[in-house]
């Protein structure tokens, strides 16, 4: 140590001064600056530290004494520090069922960057239980794929599917962000009662617009929220002024605006209905020709076609009050000639009614 060097040093130089002296020389002014020179001064040395003596389970490390079965920075030995752990019985332990890495606890079944065991990363993955989940974390799983925000997950359509237009997929729907109140801007964001999604931000509608159903509208205008939000006008009215308005010449009758002076189905009143073969004429229902009671269309019935009791022969059909034939290649039908190789009412004989199918020579495909 330098001060061990220095208390050598300085009994070395006196012994020989002393000897000198003991010569009957005495010590030159020289001599006493070089002694002052090359050791410090006996008052300036600091007192040496008497050796530790570490009491019974202790052990010293450095200038100190410890329990090496609790530091945590002498843990089991000296210079062994337990970082985020605790010294217990000499081991380094982390709180909670984590696991040390280094200096790290860590959650061996969620920690990405210690997935499983120490240093095993995931990436941009999850660690679930232990394993690096199949998909990044803004992903999810799709079957064998992994899907974007933006995408759906229909596993009969093939796995991921475009939501298209702007709009994203929230909770599996396709949503639109700068519209929807509920998804506004982002999944999951939603605007507060009275607020509505306006390009992305939740916000207040305009001057002389309400909220109805999470959009601005004008309710002196708007035919769906006419006067107040969800009161919809019969079909081919109009809101004028908040009010439902029917064209001239025409009421509003149930959902609908009606000419109650030819409407069948609202004869000279809502819902007053003509029967077969009636005409509404100013707002009556009228019966050009009654056969056995019955009003009949004598320019179609192949029972009284022209007039009362003129049947058309089993082959024919009555047309404009003529009893004909049916054209090569059609049926007679309910004294209709129908196409049977195109008619999906019909398809190949009469009634065979082709469902979302098209009827093509005969067969509905």
């Amino acid at each position: 140590m330098p001060r061990d060097r220095d208390r050598l040093q300085r009994a070395a130089l006196l012994a020989a001064l002393l000897a000198l002296g003991g010569c009957g020389q005495k010590a030159s002014q020289v001599d006493l600056a070089i002694l002052d020179m090359s050791v410090t001064p006996v008052h300036d040395l600091a007192p040496l530290p008497p050796d530790l003596e570490c009491a019974p389970g202790e052990l010293r490390c450095g200038d100190a004494c410890t329990d090496i079965t609790a530091d945590d920075n002498h843990c089991g030995a000296c210079n062994f520090p337990c970082g985020e752990a605790h010294c217990v019985s000499s081991v380094c332990t982390c709180d909670g069922g984590k696991s040390r890495c280094g200096s790290l606890c860590v959650d061996l079944d969620t920690d990405p960057a210690h997935c499983g065991k120490c240093a095993t990363s995931c990436g941009a993955k999850d660690c679930v239980s232990g394993t690096c989940a199949q998909c990044a974390k803004d992903q999810k799983i799709c079957g064998n794929l992994c899907c974007s925000p933006l995408q759906l997950c229909i596993v009969m359509r093939g796995g991921c599917v475009d939501c298209g237009g702007g709009n994203i997929a929230c909770n599996n729907q396709c949503v639109d962000p700068n519209s929807d109140p509920a998804n506004c801007g982002g999944c999951g964001v939603a605007c507060k009662k009275g607020e509505v999604c306006l390009q992305g931000a939740c916000g207040q509608c305009p001057n002389n617009q309400v909220s109805c159903n999470g959009a601005c509208t004008d309710v002196q205008t708007d035919p769906v929220n006419c006067g107040a939000c969800s009161n919809v006008c019969a079909m081919g009215s109009q809101c004028v002024g908040g009010q439902c308005q029917c064209p001239n010449g025409q009421m509003s009758c149930g959902n609908f605006c009606a000419d109650l002076n030819s409407d069948l189905a609202n004869c000279g009143a809502c819902f007053k209905v003509c029967g077969p073969n009636e005409a509404c004429v100013n707002g009556q229902c009228n019966c050009n020709l009654k056969c056995n009671g019955f009003c009949v269309d004598s320019s179609t019935d192949p029972s009284n076609c022209g007039g009362c009791g003129i049947a058309c022969p089993n082959n024919q059909a009555c047309v404009a009050g003529q009893c004909v034939a049916c054209q090569i290649g059609m049926g007679l039908c309910n004294g209709v000639c129908v196409d049977f190789n195109s008619d999906p009412a019909n398809c190949g004989g009469c009634g065979v009614v082709c469902r979302n199918m098209r009827c093509a020579l005969g067969v509905c495909r």
